[in-house]
């Protein structure tokens, strides 16, 4: 088999191809890597600005709860206190009435 200066040139032709197609690809990784890792942090960004707006809003819905509790603590001692002067003149008006029956037995 005899080697011809054809065969060296298509030698050299695909060589010089394949090194062309190597960095051709490694440019598309290049290229790939890079958007993968925006995209990572475009995904890492909008995570954590989730993350704290929940954390916001649940602090938010925290203080209106707490807010409410104290609010309806103070309408609980508003009514225990009307309970406490309604049972008073209860026992007021059940003394008057006894007194006034014991009046009308005495005057008869």
């Amino acid at each position: 088999m005899d080697i011809q200066p054809r065969d060296i040139i298509t030698i050299i032709g695909g060589a010089v191809s394949l090194t062309g197609l190597y960095y051709a690809l490694k440019r598309d990784v290049v290229k790939v890597s890079s958007a993968l890792g925006k995209v990572e942090s475009y995904h890492k960004r909008e995570v954590t600005m989730l993350s704290d707006s929940i954390k916001e809003t649940k602090e938010e819905f925290n203080t209106k709860l707490n807010v409410m509790k104290d609010e309806q603590n103070k309408a609980i001692d508003k009514l225990e206190k009307k309970i406490d002067v309604i049972a008073a003149q209860n026992l007021t008006i059940s003394t008057n009435l006894a007194e006034l029956a014991g009046f009308i037995r005495g005057t008869k």
